[in-house]
């Protein structure tokens, strides 16, 4: 039971782990989509308060740092975007 047990659950890691990178594939569509749209409005394209207000409404520090590093990629990889590289 326990080999299988540890199974099932390493399974539902696999599982959660397919998920978090199609939402974060997502989110990075929606960034890209926001940095375009915020450019061509003459809005400024990257906020600060907001990206700290995502990462400090995260409840948990480990996840706050998770949030951290998502939030930064994403920004850079946005910024990336808007250069066409």
């Amino acid at each position: 039971t326990t080999v299988s047990e540890c199974h099932r659950l390493e399974d539902r890691i696999d599982a959660i782990d397919a998920e978090l990178a199609r939402l974060l594939r997502d989110r990075l569509d929606a960034a890209c989509a926001a940095a375009d749209a915020k450019a061509r409005a003459g809005l400024m394209v990257f906020d600060a308060e907001r990206e700290r207000a995502v990462i400090e409404r995260q409840g948990h520090h480990i996840v706050r740092a998770i949030f951290h590093a998502i939030v930064h990629e994403t920004r850079e990889y946005a910024k990336r975007h808007a250069n066409g590289l």
